[in-house]
């Protein structure tokens, strides 16, 4: 009998594993991604270890090579079993596993699983081939290769940007990190995953930063802050933001390194020589202000608003470079300094440069004495880069890919929002479910290119018969949602009528093997008579279903309903 160990976020795969090994004899434990595996084997050692490639909070290929680092736990054997292995030229032995299965029926998994497991049962892990076991029952899969091909794409971008990125679970555990993260913190990323975020800083930020973390469940949507990391002694400004979708939430960190900027703010005060000095050859903006107006700014400063040195000094107010809706909180800021309420301060605002360019700009100020009068000194930085950063980041986490529409996530997140001013503006919402009938027989008879194509042709159907003002998104394989947040004067059935005309009107020109279907149910959100998201979108996709029962029962009462394929 062996300890064994399967890592599968699928939880039919978790069930069909646990009944394979067990009638067998062995003593199985499950786990659900690599975090919680992590977490268990602290206290069980596992023989031999199956782990599924793609995974939520680390996947296998992490999980793998961590499970390597770990003395007690770095001869057991370890098999990957993956639903990508015909798009995924995985590299097993170079992460660490013993061999690799390619997901297939549970028929063919068995025997290849029971196969490989007598091998190592029997310790002979150098009698299993060095090739993928089953990939050659498998085709390549476009949709699968592209998502790759995406995923690939991103961790290229993310690990070479100049910012730490970190992504961290509800319980402050470290899921991923990228390159610059590791540099910045001192550690690789095997080290990293599985962490306490918290323990990575000093004892005297740490309460401080798990406090600030809790504040994300008060309804806050971005946290800033500055904190000394432990492993380095530097100093980090850390941009903390929820992401949500719809099943999991995780919360996004942002690290830069400020501690040469903080070095040289201190250097900034010991006197106005060393202040020139090191301020004309500065990488960051610095000014001081003085009765509204520049006294002084360094060249780089003018530089960030497209400005001469000489056309910011003594004649330009300092408001003439804020956004107007920002100028509020800009000289609320400068109030505190010049009053004595508050040391120094740290915030963004928007900018606007010679060429009436709007920019980012993130400001960390203190108050001083010029001439013996009061004054303000600030450093500048242009944080735009950053910022478009950040909402590509957001922007990637709430699309569908294939579409370009919203999907679940993006959905939920937008869709909680109006229900919320629904609530207060006391007003309808419309939201109708959508489904594309027939897209597995699509996928099944024509292959599944031309199921993707049915799918983004639906997807522009339902643009064209609803607003831009509407919420659209594809929340399933074959399923859309579209939320409509005004709802005045517009029913179901108008609904249902517009969208009918757009399916004809495309059925009409379009020449084909099949023709678009779709059934749809609409809900109406009451704010007198409130419900939840969820009872909101299941009530939806009831109707949605008796509408398809109903169609299918008048298309045919007796034998199965019509696919619109020709053969």
């Amino acid at each position: 009998m062996k300890k064994i160990m399967v890592v599968d976020n699928d939880i039919m795969m978790l069930e069909f594993m646990s009944d394979l090994l067990e009638k067998k004899g062995h003593n199985v434990l499950t786990a659900n991604d690599g975090l919680t595996a992590l977490e268990k084997v602290e206290t069980y050692f596992p023989d031999i270890m199956f782990i599924d490639l793609v995974m939520p909070n680390i996947d296998g290929e992490k999980l793998c090579r961590i499970i390597r680092k770990i003395p007690k736990l770095k001869d057991i054997h370890m098999v990957i079993v993956s639903a990508t292995a015909s798009e995924h030229n995985i590299d097993f032995a170079n992460i660490g596993a013993n061999a690799c299965i390619a997901k297939g029926s549970f028929d063919k998994m068995s025997e290849r699983i029971l196969y490989v497991l007598d091998r190592l049962c029997n310790n002979m892990p150098e009698g299993i081939t060095k090739n993928i076991i089953g990939r050659e029952d498998f085709h390549s899969r476009d949709i699968t290769k592209e998502l790759l091909s995406f995923k690939r794409h991103s961790d290229a971008i993310l690990d070479n940007i100049s910012e730490g990125i970190l992504e961290i679970n509800i319980d402050k555990k470290i899921i991923y990190a990228n390159r610059f993260s590791c540099s910045l913190i001192g550690r690789i990323d095997v080290e990293l995953l599985g962490s306490y975020f918290p323990d990575i800083f000093d004892a005297t930020h740490q309460i401080k930063l798990t406090e600030a973390i809790n504040l994300l469940d008060s309804g806050l949507h971005e946290i800033t802050g500055d904190y000394q990391l432990i492993t380095s002694g530097k100093i980090v400004s850390l941009n903390i933001f929820p992401v949500y979708d719809g099943e999991h939430k995780t919360i996004i960190i942002i690290l830069n390194d400020i501690t040469e900027r903080r070095r040289a703010e201190t250097a900034l005060k010991e006197s106005e020589n060393k202040f020139r000095n090191f301020a004309e050859q500065s990488i960051v903006g610095i000014n001081l202000i003085q009765d509204g107006v520049f006294k002084y700014v360094n060249p780089r400063f003018a530089e960030m608003f497209g400005y001469t040195i000489e056309e910011c000094l003594y004649n330009m107010p300092f408001r003439s470079l804020v956004y107007p809706e920002d100028m509020p909180v800009v000289e609320a800021y400068v109030h505190k300094r010049l009053s004595g309420e508050v040391e120094s301060v740290k915030y963004d605002f928007r900018g606007i440069k010679k060429t009436g360019e709007i920019i980012n700009i993130e400001v960390f100020g203190t108050s001083t004495f010029f001439n013996g009068k009061p004054a303000t000194i600030a450093t500048l930085l242009d944080i735009t880069e950053r910022k478009r950063m950040e909402n590509e980041i957001r922007e990637l986490s709430l699309r569908d890919h294939l579409t370009e529409l919203y999907n679940r996530r993006g959905f939920i997140s937008l869709a909680e929002q109006q229900i919320k001013a629904a609530h207060r503006d006391d007003k309808k919402l419309l939201l109708t479910f959508i489904d594309l009938d027939d897209l597995k027989l699509i996928n099944d008879k024509l292959g599944h290119e031309e199921g993707d194509r049915a799918i983004t042709e639906t997807a522009d159907i339902i643009r064209r018969a609803f607003r831009q003002s509407d919420i659209i998104a594809r929340v399933g394989g074959d399923e859309f949602a579209v939320l409509a947040v005004d709802s005045t004067g517009i029913n179901s059935e108008a609904f249902s009528k517009r969208l009918q005309q757009k399916i004809d009107e495309y059925n009409a020109i379009k020449s084909g093997p099949y023709t678009l279907s779709m059934s749809w149910g609409t809900a109406v959100f009451d704010p007198k008579e409130p419900i939840s998201m969820g009872e909101l979108m299941s009530s939806a996709d009831k109707l949605m279903y008796k509408n398809k029962r109903a169609k299918q029962k008048v298309e045919n009462p007796v034998t199965p309903v019509k696919t619109g394929i020709q053969n």
